[in-house]
């Protein structure tokens, strides 16, 4: 099953945003899907030219070589991973890419039986493309995913985005290293 959401990102003065649900057309994924479009007007001292920016669950559509690079080179909790390593983990997860235009910028991955549980792992956005609100929308793209929706329990660890999580519901769990986090109560979870 694909999901695709897109928002339309122009030059304003101001924040502005809406959010509507839309309907996949027939033949568009595997089964019909709610879907959110969102628009999003950001405020920049340099006039840029109006971009498209779509998720997308399709695999066919990341870029391994920049997600390799990121999480092998940049990442904190990844690094020196194999491309080997990158490219099973993506293939039996459900994968989201970011992307501004054509060009990917953006990533998250959930590993998950799609029925009870599902654990947040390698979400990162581009340093070049930080600031636009683009890890909100990975977020809340994961959170929408209809194959996500009534799990018992939806966990993550982190150490420098707690308080991203925490908008969404997640919440730390008693654990040694403080790292982990779980959502504790969200109307899109029917567990606990």
């Amino acid at each position: 099953m694909t999901k695709t959401i897109e928002c339309a990102q122009r030059t304003t003065h101001h924040l502005t945003r809406s959010i509507r649900p839309i309907r996949a057309l027939p033949g568009e994924c595997n089964a019909l899907e709610t879907m959110t479009r969102a628009h999003l007007s950001l405020n920049h001292a340099k006039d840029f030219e109006p971009m498209t920016v779509t998720i997308s669950t399709d695999l066919a559509l990341l870029d391994i070589a920049l997600i390799h690079q990121f999480l092998s080179e940049q990442s904190h909790w990844a690094r020196g991973v194999s491309r080997a390593v990158v490219e099973r983990s993506i293939a039996h997860s459900l994968c989201f890419g970011l992307f501004e235009d054509s060009a990917q910028v953006g990533f998250a991955r959930v590993i998950t039986d799609r029925a009870t549980s599902a654990h947040l792992c390698d979400v990162f956005v581009v340093e070049h493309a930080r600031g636009r609100g683009h890890s909100r929308r990975l977020i809340e793209a994961v959170l929408a995913h209809p194959d996500l929706q009534q799990l018992r329990r939806f966990t993550l660890k982190t150490t420098t985005a707690g308080a991203l999580y925490a908008q969404y519901g997640w919440q730390p769990v008693d654990n040694p290293d403080g790292q982990y986090m779980r959502i504790a109560s969200n109307p899109n979870l029917g567990g606990h």
